[in-house]
């Protein structure tokens, strides 16, 4: 199989407070696609549980936080 990138990803969040109390959402999405031949970039090997964090580069905001609990090996 080819190298592995993420496409697209997407995140919604819905927010409602009054009275009665609060009521948060959310929802997150990451679609993973595959490229045959994988780009000159550098390799990534995960032996261990992570933490990772996508952050815009202007404003250095987070913008998706997220945790690999058990990474698993393929050749």
């Amino acid at each position: 199989p080819g190298a592995l990138y993420i496409g697209q990803a997407l995140h919604k969040t819905s927010f409602q407070m009054d009275e009665e109390g609060t009521i948060a959402a959310a929802f997150s999405s990451i679609r993973l696609d595959s490229i045959r031949e994988p780009n000159s970039g550098a390799k990534f090997y995960v032996d261990r549980p992570f933490l990772f964090v996508i952050r815009d580069n202007y404003t250095h905001g987070i913008l998706f936080i997220g945790k690999i609990k058990r990474p698993v090996w393929e050749e």
